[in-house]
């Protein structure tokens, strides 16, 4: 399937913007509680010795609380799958594919964990995720979803994105490869057996876009808070 870029540009009717988005809504928080656990705090708020898992660090602790920061994560890409499943009648995007890039994500940090001796701290966590949701994301499909997306998503600049991704991808030594059994433990242990959270039919009751998407369709910058 060719790569096909994803674009939000135009505004949704005010009838879609009803009681179905608080649904959603509730839906998301639910998933968002429990995704966050998965990049639970291990360290105070302490730079880094090492020199490259120091570029990660931030000069202080992001103003966005963390819990926040997934949820505003798990929101954004459900409205992606939403639109490629609904509008573009696309199939091949998974219907809980905030789920799989963020547990994806996190396997990825676990590696780095185990062989650099990193420690998620207030300073690092926030960048660590939006660079793993970023290589989740071209490891799992093949949508363009663009590095300016995740750079607005995650609150930093676009030319720090491309930097820290580098530094991730020697980190890790380009071993991108997750193992799929890990991935289903991690998987079910979030949504648990025969869940269907962020199932097709629970995609049936959210509106495409969100109220809280500015003028352009993008997702509002949260650049001063992390």
């Amino acid at each position: 399937m060719r790569a096909r870029s994803v674009g939000y540009q135009a505004r949704p009717p005010a009838r879609e913007l009803t009681a179905r988005a608080d649904h959603h809504h509730h839906t998301e928080s639910a998933l968002a509680r429990r995704l966050v656990a998965l990049f639970e705090i291990q360290g105070p708020a302490v730079a880094s010795a090492d020199a490259q898992l120091h570029k990660f660090d931030a000069r202080r602790p992001p103003k966005i609380p963390l819990d926040e920061y997934i949820k505003r994560m798990v929101h954004y890409l459900t409205n992606i799958a939403f639109t490629e499943r609904k509008t573009h009648h696309d199939d091949h995007v998974h219907s809980d594919l905030a789920c799989r890039y963020l547990i994806t994500a996190r396997m990825l940090v676990g590696r780095v964990q185990q062989t650099r001796g990193l420690v998620l701290t207030p300073l690092n966590v926030h960048r660590f995720i939006i660079v793993g949701l970023l290589l989740a994301s071209k490891i799992l499909d093949d949508l363009d979803i663009g590095m300016a997306f995740f750079a607005l998503l995650g609150g930093v600049e676009a030319a720090e994105l491309v930097a820290l991704e580098a530094v991730f991808l020697d980190l890790v030594a380009y071993k991108l490869a997750v193992d799929e059994r890990d991935f289903r433990r991690i998987y079910q242990s979030v949504l648990g057996q025969g869940d269907r959270m962020m199932s097709e039919d629970a995609l049936d009751h959210c509106s495409i876009y969100s109220p809280l998407l500015d003028h352009d369709g993008v997702p509002p910058s949260i650049a001063n808070e992390v």
